[in-house]
């Protein structure tokens, strides 16, 4: 079970005792999914399912349906020191996206959700905004890099360090939030970022 004294190596030792089993999971959902809608000619479409895993960790499945099939990300959330984290592993390499409290109270505070219940926020944040497009913001330091994603929401920023394979999602800008050209958007978030990075939350 993830708890919030974990580290980070204990952190991916408990997703990695998962994440075959949750795959399994999401193969047999999909199966469902294939069956359901085998005679629909339906485009796009968008399902979750949450899990509560054999080592008692919570996780959403999210499947869309897009032209070459079902594709499944996951996220697992639980409850950190300053509230609810949740963490996504990459199905196709080691590397972890760690979205941190303050992230998460940001995304539901700046998009007007109101949301109290976990599974509703991760839901409402991962319906439009899990996969997005990664900009670095300035150049790599120490294995080290800042970065903001774009999302149909608003804007993602972080950092990652390669060196452990780890994206940490610090923050959340809607769209109204950022005005002026592109160079004033970059210095807004830059500055945004810089200022936060100064009062981390973890010890990732």
């Amino acid at each position: 079970m993830l708890l919030p004294t974990m580290k980070l190596d204990e952190i991916r030792k408990e997703i990695n005792k998962d994440f075959l089993i949750v795959q399994r999971k999401a193969a047999f959902l999909e199966k469902d999914l294939k069956h359901e809608f085998k005679h629909h000619h339906i485009e796009q479409e968008v399902r979750f399912h949450d899990y509560l895993s054999k080592y008692k960790n919570q996780w959403v499945i999210r499947l869309e349906l897009q032209h070459k099939g079902w594709m499944a990300s996951y996220i697992t959330h639980f409850y950190g020191e300053k509230g609810l984290v949740a963490i996504s592993p990459d199905v196709n390499s080691d590397y972890l996206s760690f979205y941190t409290a303050h992230f998460l109270k940001r995304f539901n505070e700046r998009m007007n959700l109101g949301l109290v219940k976990p599974d509703d926020i991760i839901h409402a944040y991962a319906d439009e905004n899990l996969i997005a497009s990664e900009h670095k913001l300035g150049n790599s330091e120490n294995g080290m890099y800042k970065f903001y994603s774009t999302t149909p929401n608003g804007y993602v920023l972080g950092t990652c360090k390669t060196f452990k394979k780890f994206f940490k999602l610090h923050t959340f800008l809607n769209n109204e939030m950022l005005a002026g050209s592109e160079a004033e958007k970059i210095k807004t978030m830059n500055d945004t970022l810089e200022k936060y990075l100064t009062n981390t939350e973890s010890p990732f």
